[in-house]
């Protein structure tokens, strides 16, 4: 018989009821295909807007250093038909050439010099005696003679050369200056110089002739001196 006294061992906990989980199903996730694809293409714009920047820099920059190396030489013709036409006069009494195809090829001067490599002309003209009005790039001024103060015109760029951003000139003296003509104040100066020196040009002959007879110096112009600018302008 057991002891009355014995300690029985507790029951063991009757087991926790668990209740059922119910399982949500996880929402998708956000594909980032879409924002990729944007920043792709963001991108791609982007970087063909900072090509064609650059390119159109690279390209002004061209441009400009194109149409100095053309005004460069453009300013070498001018000088030589300047030095040309003051050959011409030692052997003519001291008068300037009536037109520039008379200084082919006699007075050591390439026909192409009468060609601005802004606006190439048809200078072959010269060499095959057909000459015209497209044999030249520049506009030659005619009645000139070596007494003449330095700073008259003698010839110049025609218009539309350098793309009408101005004019070489090329003087008496034999030097060259550029002319700005980008806006309507430039054009008016210019032509206000060139109309003065030609209505002045007649009394500085009668004058001219008279001081040869009578031994006296030739009196100085009054036409202006034009102003000076730097050598391709701004």
């Amino acid at each position: 018989m057991p002891d009355n006294d014995q300690v029985l061992p507790p029951s063991p906990p009757e087991p926790r009821r668990q209740e059922p989980r119910s399982f949500e199903p996880a929402p998708p996730k956000k594909s980032n295909a879409k924002l990729w694809i944007g920043l792709g293409v963001g991108c791609g714009v982007g970087g063909l807007l900072l090509i064609g920047i650059v390119a159109a820099v690279f390209m002004s920059a061209l441009g400009s250093v194109r149409g100095r190396a053309m005004r460069a030489n453009c300013q070498s013709n001018l000088r030589m038909i300047g030095l040309a036409v003051n050959g011409y006069s030692e052997d003519y009494d001291g008068d300037f050439p009536p037109s520039l195809a008379h200084l082919y090829p006699n007075y050591g001067i390439d026909a192409k010099v009468f060609s601005c490599p802004s606006s190439p002309s048809h200078y072959q003209d010269l060499p095959s005696g057909a000459v015209g009005s497209g044999s030249s790039g520049y506009v030659y001024l005619p009645g000139r003679f070596c007494e003449l103060p330095g700073d008259f015109f003698v010839a110049y760029d025609k218009p539309g050369n350098h793309r009408g951003e101005g004019v070489n000139v090329v003087y008496v003296d034999g030097h060259v200056q550029w002319w700005k003509l980008g806006t309507a104040s430039d054009k008016e100066a210019f032509e206000k110089a060139l109309a003065v020196q030609e209505e002045q040009l007649p009394e500085l002959r009668r004058k001219r002739d008279e001081a040869r007879k009578s031994g006296a110096p030739l009196a100085p112009s009054t036409a202006p001196v034009p102003a000076p600018v730097p050598a391709y302008g701004r």
